[in-house]
């Protein structure tokens, strides 16, 4: 709810910028981002993503999202799965809950035991996995431009879309030319949840 007009106006208009955009929501929960002390509430985080979506429809969303924090009982994770179901984020990064000692959140009441923050890590990651698979299956049959930044042990180019950030996303597997440092088009044969692979339109 914090972006300003002008730039979701900029984003809209595409141009020269990427069309991916990270939200560090850490949850929906009202009750929990409370006790996280985020200015924020569910409402504002989905009317966000509604707006994102709407104004950029080819927008690609990540969202990065933290189980197991004090006080997260079954009800508000349900409700943080429910959201991420719903919100259907191109990638998603889960982060489990860690008391640090002399921080605020580890003197909190209503600790979630490493057990339980582990298993919703899991069921949430097992969701994500789907949705992503499903999104990048939408990519196949397509041409897209493919940064190349190095090659497979087999030699094979390996890059990124507009859509796979480095380092925290998945990369795209090319069959056929493409050096490291090149912007080629790629026609998509094949997707995985994370990884794409596709064949190199370069004429050489």
């Amino acid at each position: 709810q914090d972006l300003p007009q002008g730039l979701l106006e900029l984003l809209a208009e595409g141009g020269r910028l990427v069309p991916y955009l990270d939200l560090p929501i850490q949850h929906v929960s009202d009750e929990v981002l409370e006790r996280m002390q985020r200015r924020t509430s569910g409402k504002d985080i989905r009317g966000l993503v509604e707006t994102l979506k709407a104004r950029w429809p080819q927008i690609a969303l990540r969202a990065t999202v933290m189980v197991g924090f004090p006080g997260e009982g079954e009800g508000e994770f349900r409700e943080l799965m429910d959201f991420v179901a719903w919100a259907e984020f191109s990638h998603l990064g889960v982060f489990r809950f860690s008391p640090e000692e002399g921080t605020e959140a580890a003197e909190m009441a209503d600790q979630v035991p490493p057990e339980v923050a582990e298993e919703r890590y899991r069921r949430l990651m097992e969701l994500q996995q789907g949705i992503s698979w499903r999104k990048n299956l939408e990519w196949v049959g397509r041409e897209v431009e493919v940064l190349v930044e190095g090659a497979t042990e087999e030699g094979q180019p390996v890059g990124r879309t507009p859509f796979q950030a480095p380092e925290i996303d998945g990369v795209t597997i090319v069959e056929g030319p493409g050096e490291p440092g090149e912007v080629i088009p790629v026609e998509i044969t094949e997707a995985g949840p994370y990884d794409l692979r596709g064949r190199s339109k370069l004429s050489r």
